[in-house]
């Protein structure tokens, strides 16, 4: 009985909290009793009017009847009520020595009655275990979530005068804490034995190794010439160095790079092969003369790692290519996994985030954190490495997993980016297209790794797009960007756009370049005769395909043409319907 699936789901969110207001409104000119008996009555009518909209969809009723049956558990429901009534009278009645009293009791009856009816509501006696942690547990913490407000309601405007109420409410904190703690023990003790790397996707729910292939992301089969035809017997190539002296304690990393890259076109009077985190070894070579250059150094460690990847791209000939290596954020959590005991490499992991994420992001202790660490083992997200290598000029040849690092083969396709200064925090802008053509900023907060709008047509190649017109399996995303997009918290900021004129209320998304690339000509021409806006016509008939969308771009710009005004008000009441009430969301 999901009733976050259920039609009516918005209908009984709403009736709760009005219900809760009128009695929150009238409480305090009404005596203790009559307040009671107000929550009782209002409790019992939501209770039975989500059974009658249950009973409503007759279809549904049985079989959803028949799953809660056979996913309860007796076991669970009796060491969590003998868990929940140990720790009341432990931390509440033997402590107030009041036994005996109505209050009281009706009090204790209450919170157990909002317990079970919480946990039938949220699934908390489900015997089933997901394939996810962070699945599986969310259920139970909306329940907990829930059941304190509750006991805090019925704490502060029903039984105000009750001796000892904090000590109640302390101990519904710690049946929390405790039932959440058994939940997870039992998580873990459930799960059936898998391998070190599939126990990862047990645990990760942003994880996206089932969905990309790291031993393999870009290659298609065809390996990379520099000139097209081999070195002759006067220039030597730099394969049989490569293979006897630099990569010989090597031989999977140079059998994977000599199958992406013809390493016979390849000069060795024209190639450096490092293992330095230096930026004097790269500012030493020559200006545009380098054919291949290699640094099995991780970029983890380079403390401006922008300034050595534009060094790099000045030494490089047009078309040479550079090898390089880092940690991603996904590979440094599957090394703790494999090399250390489960919980240890768990809080390990954590410790990890905290020093070498979240620090060196904070505008003040950043210039403490690279004083101390000079850059060293810093963490860098697959989407920010990728993001990075393109913004200074490099096109993609491979990218593939090999000892707990992500090696990236790349060639130099034009100069590095002009833009002085790459976003990095949380609130950042966008180049977009606007009214006549013309190239404005919109202002959001970031959802998405450091420098990953860089990779955007990278992306494109690789996933093409879903339903909605996003990009399919965008690994890009972080998961705290995931909850902003579904609350809409990032596009806030847009309203500074809508303040400057730039942005209209209704009208086409604004596009990147690469996105407007990808549109008709006609439908170019049609779109930059009037602004963007914040709600696009994607919301008023919800388009599937990108197909759809242009369809529903071209219908809308046409009708906004003819009859401005009326069609806004069209659109936008359409749109505030399938937002509100059909959760429309564009991904």
């Amino acid at each position: 009985m999901n009733l976050y699936k259920n039609k009516n789901y918005l209908f009984r969110f709403i009736s709760i909290n009005l219900i809760f207001l009128i009695i929150l409104q009238i409480s305090f000119s009404l005596d203790q009793k009559i307040k009671l008996l107000i929550f009782i009555y209002a409790t019992l009518l939501l209770f039975i009017s989500s059974i009658i909209l249950l009973i409503s969809e007759s279809r549904f009723f049985l079989q959803k009847i028949e799953e809660t049956l056979k996913d309860f558990s007796f076991y669970i429901f009796l060491i969590d009520l003998i868990l929940l009534a140990a720790i009341i009278k432990i931390r509440f009645i033997d402590k107030i020595n009041n036994a005996g009293n109505f209050n009281i009791e009706l009090l204790i009856s209450l919170l157990f009655f909002s317990w079970f009816y919480g946990g039938i509501v949220y699934h908390h006696f489900n015997s089933k275990i997901d394939s996810n942690y962070w699945v599986y547990i969310w259920k139970y913490i909306k329940n907990y979530i829930f059941f304190i407000l509750i006991s805090i309601f019925i704490l502060l405007y029903l039984f105000e005068n009750v001796p000892g109420k904090f000590k109640l409410l302390e101990a519904i904190f710690l049946y929390s804490f405790s039932s959440w703690l058994f939940f997870t023990i039992n998580f873990f003790r459930k799960i059936p034995p898998k391998e070190d790397i599939e126990r990862i996707k047990f645990l990760r729910a942003n994880d996206f190794t089932d969905k990309i292939n790291l031993d393999n992301l870009l290659f298609n089969g065809i390996t990379y010439s520099l000139n097209g035809k081999e070195i002759d017997d006067n220039f030597p190539s730099i394969e049989n160095k490569l293979k006897e002296v630099y990569l010989r304690n090597e031989k999977g990393l140079f059998e994977k790079l000599s199958s992406r890259v013809d390493f016979k076109t390849i000069n060795i009077y024209n190639s450096v092969v490092l293992k330095s985190r230096d930026l004097f070894n790269i500012e030493t070579l020559p200006d545009n003369k380098m054919e291949l250059i290699i640094n099995l150094h991780r970029l983890n460690d380079i403390r401006r790692i922008n300034q050595y990847l534009i060094e790099v791209n000045k030494k490089l000939v047009k078309g040479g290519v550079f090898v390089c290596c880092f940690q991603s954020n996904d590979l440094r959590f599957e090394y703790f996994i494999k090399n250390y005991p489960y919980f240890l490499a768990l809080s390990l992991y954590f410790l990890d985030f905290i020093i070498h994420r979240v620090l060196p992001k904070l505008p003040i202790v950043q210039k403490i954190y690279f004083t101390i660490t000079k850059g060293n083992n810093r963490a860098i997200a697959l989407s920010e490495g990728l993001g990075r290598l393109s913004f200074t000029g490099f096109n993609f040849v491979d990218v593939f997993k090999h000892n707990f690092l992500m090696y990236c083969i790349v060639y130099k396709v034009r100069e590095p980016s002009t833009d002085p200064n790459p976003s990095y925090g949380l609130f950042f802008k966008m180049r977009r297209i606007g009214k006549d053509g013309k190239e404005f900023y919109v202002y959001k907060f970031r959802t998405m790794h450091p420098y990953s709008e860089y990779i955007q047509g990278l992306m494109y190649d690789l996933f093409k797009l879903e339903k909605g017109g996003k990009i399919r399996n965008d690994f890009r995303i972080t998961t705290w960007g995931k909850i902003l997009r579904k609350l809409w918290i990032d596009e806030l900021p847009m309203l500074l756009n809508f303040i400057k004129g730039e942005l209209k209320l209704v009208g086409v998304r604004p596009l990147s370049k690469h996105y407007y690339s990808l549109y008709p000509e006609d439908l170019k021409q049609l779109r930059i005769k009037t602004k963007p806006g914040l709600v696009p016509p994607f919301y008023y008939d919800l388009p599937k395909t990108l197909d759809e969308i242009f369809d529903s771009e071209r219908k809308y710009l046409e009708s906004y043409f003819k009859e401005p005004l009326l069609t806004d008000i069209k659109y936008f009441s359409k749109a505030f319907y399938n937002i509100v009430f059909k959760n429309a969301r564009s991904g």
